[in-house]
């Protein structure tokens, strides 16, 4: 997926939330700056960051388009995909 997109995607769902740039980032542990970067494409988040942020707005959605836009193959329940990450073993 390119910046932009999950930048916007980013910014929909923190905004659905009623969350701010800063909200965001305090939850990521990361300068508001980073946030606003992501959101206007000019960089994009780690994994981790984006495992954070879905969290953050209960957006599996958000993985999902992550995930479908590296390319990966299958997206499947957000449960069984983060068992096969090994996230929270």
């Amino acid at each position: 997926m390119q910046a932009s997109n999950i930048g916007a995607l980013l910014r929909m769902c923190r905004e659905t939330k009623g969350l701010s740039q800063q909200d965001v980032a305090d939850h990521l542990i990361v300068d508001r700056s980073r946030i606003s970067r992501i959101e206007t494409g000019k960089e994009e988040p780690s994994f981790l960051e984006v495992l954070k942020i879905a969290e953050l707005t209960d957006s599996k959605e958000f993985i999902g388009m992550y995930v479908a836009g590296k390319g990966w193959h299958r997206v499947m329940k957000l449960d069984q995909f983060l068992e096969e990450m090994h996230v929270g073993a």
